[in-house]
């Protein structure tokens, strides 16, 4: 049941990040988009009383700084 619980929370958040990408421009919401790794994370630890290893301490930087990456090379080529 926490599965099915966790996978429609999940279907609605990412739901409304489309219809946010609709309305406003990516690097406006890369900074919401920062603390999404973390969100669940820290969700789990209160949750499941599991604290993140380094392994997924890594995992978590590895993909803020790729979208950080992303947005700056994309500002950049726009030349804003």
């Amino acid at each position: 049941m926490d599965v099915l619980i966790m996978a429609s929370l999940e279907t609605f958040g990412h739901t409304l990040m489309l219809q946010a990408l609709r309305s406003v421009h990516l690097g406006v919401l890369h900074t919401v988009w920062l603390g999404a790794p973390g969100v669940p994370t820290l969700s789990s630890w209160a949750y499941f009383g599991q604290a993140p290893d380094l392994w997924m301490t890594l995992g978590i930087l590895l993909i803020a700084l790729g979208g950080t990456g992303t947005v700056l090379l994309h500002a950049r080529a726009r030349g804003s």
